[in-house]
């Protein structure tokens, strides 16, 4: 171990900040068997990595946890068909926003970032509520500390400090950091077979028809029927989930038609974008863990990446969501219909809240996307006037808004209301909201 480039020494004694790599930091940590927190960060991201007796038990990062959260409970719905998409917005509505006083010491970040991991809380809460038994709940809490810490360890060094402070007393599982790291190399080395085209999970594969050029030479792909319906704007991470494939069989099944340009890449959608890129080279710590050239490495890689171009070979049943948008600004419902004006959403715009009540109760949207400053009456009644009714009790209603203060999200939340989207939106965030109470 090269101990020039970690003092966990200072962390342990002082909590104050040190510098080094997140790899060797956690090694050094583990080995001691030490029972605490690691808090690492850079300008942009910062991340919790919860231990105990020198096992790695959570591990969480500043950007969507709860996007993060949502997407596994997606994943284990197929084994737990409890977790429908109103339940896992449900959740996300109780603790997202959760002040949790056993969770408040964030290590000396707190100042300039109030970060905590209160997704974690969720999951304990499904596993006391048995909506989850332990080992689903390990399960999940195991695929999502990887996958939080994987781009910790593309990163060469960073601040981190220590607290003896669990946070949540409850464990629900305890990962070696050897495996885990092992893990995220042999992942790595999968990525960078794609560069340089593919830099990050979250980058967003489109679709827009192929040129005529491109429909002589490749007619017998039909790639309008297998892509138009998917490839709108979700990330390579969000794609995987909805097709419930593993997101690097999911790239390696597009990457021929990238490098065609038959399928363009955009980059993150914000905050994704603040992640750490994908590196192109192995990270030191990495290349020490386990060289680089090993057998069993290789052999990892070949079997992984065997059967990747059949990911997307799967028939998409496709369903067409029915989406209410209420809003007394014709600009506006044009732009939404406009950011959704693709085969799987039907759009119903309704221009007068007074008569909106009635209208959705003939139309029975899957989603309500509803503006809070309207006359005669506004958002927020219309809101409690729709959760007071049978038919809406269970349909997710997103506030569509220009304010984005305490007060006015408190008056959405005790209106009635799902979530909230600020004015002026973009046609990403739309989906992703969308995406989020829908998938």
């Amino acid at each position: 171990m090269n101990t020039n480039t970690t003092d966990t020494s200072k962390a342990f004694a002082s909590q104050s900040l040190a510098m080094g790599s997140p790899i060797e930091v956690l090694e050094q940590f583990c080995g001691r068997q030490v029972t605490g927190r690691l808090f690492f960060k850079t300008d942009r991201i910062s991340w919790i990595v919860r231990l105990e007796s020198g096992k790695v038990t959570y591990a969480s990062h500043s950007v969507e946890p709860f996007d993060r959260l949502v997407c596994h409970m997606r994943y284990m719905s197929q084994n737990v068909p409890a977790l429908t998409k109103e339940f896992r917005s449900q959740v996300c509505v109780m603790f997202e926003d959760a002040k949790d006083p056993a969770d408040s010491d964030t290590g000396g970040f707190a100042e300039d970032d109030p970060f905590r991991a209160n997704e974690y809380a969720a999951l304990c809460w499904l596993v006391n509520q048995q909506h989850l038994n332990y080992e689903q709940a390990a399960k999940m809490v195991e695929d999502m500390t990887k996958e939080a810490i994987e781009p910790l360890f593309w990163l060469d060094e960073v601040d981190y400090t220590f607290t003896k402070s669990i946070g949540n007393p409850v464990t629900l599982c305890r990962l070696e950091f050897e495996n885990v790291a092992n893990h995220c190399l042999q992942r790595l080395r999968l990525w960078q077979l794609f560069a340089p085209q593919t830099w990050s999970p979250y980058q967003r594969p489109y679709f827009f028809g192929q040129t005529d050029q491109q429909k002589k030479l490749l007619p017998e792909l039909q790639l309008h029927q297998k892509f138009a319906t998917i490839l709108k704007g979700f990330s390579f991470r969000h794609l995987a989930v909805l097709l419930n494939k593993d997101e690097l069989k999911v790239v390696g099944s597009l990457m021929p038609y990238v490098c065609e340009e038959v399928v363009m890449l955009r980059d993150p959608q914000p905050p994704f974008d603040l992640l750490p890129k994908i590196p192109t080279t192995i990270p030191t710590a990495f290349q020490r863990l386990a060289p680089q050239n090993s057998p069993a490495a290789v052999e990892s890689t070949t079997d992984d990446t065997a059967g990747m171009s059949g990911a997307l070979e799967a028939p998409i049943n496709q369903t067409v969501y029915k989406i209410a948008c209420v809003d007394d600004s014709p600009t506006v419902l044009s732009e939404i219909g406009r950011f959704l004006d693709d085969g799987s959403f039907e759009v119903f715009a309704i221009n007068d809240p007074l008569k909106a009540l009635v209208q959705m109760l003939k139309i029975k949207p899957d989603l309500i996307l509803l503006d809070v400053t309207m006359p005669k009456v506004s958002g927020y009644d219309l809101c409690k006037l729709l959760r007071n009714s049978a038919a809406f009790k269970q349909t997710p209603i997103i506030m569509v808004t220009g304010n984005t203060g305490l007060i006015d999200r408190a008056k959405a939340k005790l209106s009635g209301s799902t979530d909230y989207l600020t004015k002026p939106f973009t046609q990403d965030g739309l989906l992703k909201m969308i995406f989020r109470y829908l998938s």
